[in-house]
């Protein structure tokens, strides 16, 4: 029996999709993971199954994925500001300090709600965030106003992907075993096409996070993040990738010189997908960091 269900958080033009488990509001430690940038909450279900277990846990649909329905226009999106807003409104109504987790962009994101709106964030754990090397950033600021943010690989690849497919089970057998996919677990896989795809009309199925949506979060990824870390209050976790990390060994040390106190570890054999390779580690540093810090029952 699943221990996970989905609610809807009314919103301005539509609704949050939550996956939402675990022992009634205020009675446990609060935990939220914020996915990765085309991705969504379902995505990482076998690993919040097992939180779920003993902790109150809720994890978004960001917007412009999964089931979340409020406006995603890509034209509008400037950087990944609009879903730092959306989760601090989201959190704020929970009237429960959290725990921030995070993947990737939803790593981002959830240091970027801890910096700014300290009042929600018990702690913070972040796997492989998704950032802009600190050397870099100046570069890419004259890149975002020129338009050559556009042209990141990233983003010019997502801008490619097939939206439309006949079924889930073309889906799978074409993602399996190949690209991205290539290092994930068969539970992994199917909760993402599970939670990022839409049934048709005729039948068929399209993408969830449109490829136009996609490609732009990865073309506005905040450049604020190196100027916000050493506002973070909160206790402090890192996972990073053993190879092809978006924080790599350099980022490490600067999060580490920058928040002495943080826990920073490298997860040996891993890349980018950390959850997806190693869910126990992630569920360990869970564990870990609600020990570590004060009681997250109330706000």
């Amino acid at each position: 029996m699943s221990l996970l269900s989905r609610i809807e958080i009314p919103a301005e033009g539509g609704v949050f999709s939550c996956l939402a488990g675990g022992p009634a509001p205020g009675t446990a430690p609060f935990i939220h993971f914020a996915h990765a940038t085309g991705m969504n909450a379902e995505t990482y279900r076998p690993i919040l199954e097992q939180l779920a277990s003993r902790y109150t846990v809720r994890a978004l649909d960001l917007r412009g994925h999964g089931l979340t329905t409020v406006p995603a226009d890509p034209r509008r999106l400037r950087s990944w500001s609009t879903y730092v807003r959306d989760l601090a409104g989201v959190l704020a109504g929970f009237g429960q300090k959290a725990i921030l987790v995070g993947h990737s962009m939803g790593g981002a994101v959830s240091a970027d709600v801890a910096a700014l709106h300290p009042s929600l964030a018990a702690g913070l754990l972040m796997v492989d965030p998704a950032v802009v090397p600190r050397r870099a950033v100046p570069a890419l600021a004259i890149g975002r106003v020129t338009g050559l943010m556009r042209k990141l690989p990233m983003a010019e690849q997502a801008a490619r992907r097939r939206a439309g497919w006949p079924g889930r089970e073309a889906i799978l057998k074409a993602y399996t075993g190949r690209g991205a996919f290539k290092t994930w677990g068969p539970e992994f896989l199917s909760a993402y096409i599970e939670g990022g795809t839409i049934p048709q009309d005729d039948g068929t199925i399209r993408l969830a996070c449109a490829p136009a949506w996609e490609a732009r979060t990865f073309a506005t990824i905040n450049l604020t993040f190196w100027r916000r870390l050493g506002q973070i209050k909160a206790p402090v976790s890192v996972l990073y990738a053993d190879t092809h990390s978006t924080l790599g060994r350099r980022g490490a040390a600067t999060v580490q010189k920058s928040l002495p106190n943080a826990v920073v570890e490298r997860v040996p054999g891993s890349s980018h997908f950390i959850p997806m390779e190693f869910p126990e580690r992630v569920i360990a540093a869970v564990d870990r960091l609600v020990e570590y810090v004060p009681s997250t029952k109330s706000a």
